[in-house]
């Protein structure tokens, strides 16, 4: 009786830690723009005006999986554009709803290199304010 206790207890540790190790993470720890990598969330910095000069996540996927958990987005106004500011091209992407709000934005087509940016906001305000958020394609 004692063994078989021992193993039912081996067997549920065991069991714990492959759903600890190998699931990853569900969704972010808390609200912004994340770029999906595997079951790693990387963290895309809220700008305004130009982008950083460091600090942009980088991919090598040419269709990315870009996680938007940001209360109160207007998904009318979210573009996402080869560039800053709307000066690239346009890209074309789909939406899929998570759940908790969350939404996870992907490519219709594959990426070339460059730098790709989600702005949110009204194309009547100046670029200076309007939010967006950049990772790089290598």
């Amino acid at each position: 009786m004692k063994m078989q206790c021992r193993w039912m207890l081996i067997g549920l540790g065991l069991l714990s830690l492959v759903l600890a190790l190998g699931c990853g993470a569900r969704k972010p720890s808390h609200y912004g723009v994340f770029l999906k990598q595997g079951g790693s969330f990387r963290e895309m910095e809220q700008g305004s005006g130009a982008p950083p000069k460091t600090g942009i996540p980088e991919t090598s996927d040419r269709q990315p999986v870009v996680v938007l958990w940001v209360p109160n987005v207007d998904l009318s106004f979210l573009i996402m554009t080869e560039g800053i500011g709307g000066t690239g091209s346009q890209v074309n992407y789909v939406l899929v709803p998570k759940g908790d709000d969350i939404l996870e934005l992907k490519p219709r087509g594959s990426l070339s290199p460059g730098m790709y940016c989600l702005s949110a906001g009204s194309f009547l305000l100046p670029a200076s304010h309007i939010p967006h958020w950049c990772f790089i394609v290598k």
